[in-house]
């Protein structure tokens, strides 16, 4: 059975349902483990590491599942998905600056659960590309 082929708005569609159930799957057992190694703190790091881990990872496929129904350049396109890009990264690494002067949660958690949660996005997004079918012309 030939496969169809895909579009980029329906990889797009595919990446940001599954990267929103890993992150999902990811807050969920790392608030698990979170509340039960480290009590509250790790219950706070758990929500703030899936907060940042979604802003990270989720913006760019929403920006271009936004950008796929406009009929841009395609130099427009490429900047205003690399300003959203730098604005995102901005945006995280002011939030890492000022969440590494709190004490309400529990750091190690937090580090674990963004760094498994990346890891876990990172893949998904990789394989459902490499598994794509979008013609070439």
């Amino acid at each position: 059975m030939a496969r169809t082929e895909d579009t980029a708005q329906s990889v797009i569609r595919r990446i940001l349902v599954s990267s929103t159930i890993a992150a999902a799957c990811v807050l969920t057992a790392s608030m698990a483990v979170g509340w039960a190694t480290k009590g509250k703190p790790g219950l706070w790091a758990s929500l703030l590491a899936f907060a940042i881990l979604v802003i990270f990872s989720l913006t760019t496929p929403v920006v271009f599942a936004i950008l796929g129904h406009q009929h841009l350049e395609p130099k427009m396109f490429i900047t205003i998905v690399m300003a959203s890009w730098i604005v995102k990264i901005a945006i995280v690494f002011i939030a890492l600056v000022l969440l590494g002067r709190c004490d309400f949660f529990d750091h190690s958690v937090f580090a674990w659960s963004m760094f498994s949660g990346a890891i876990i996005i990172l893949v998904i997004e990789v394989v459902t590309i490499l598994r794509s079918r979008i013609p070439l012309s």
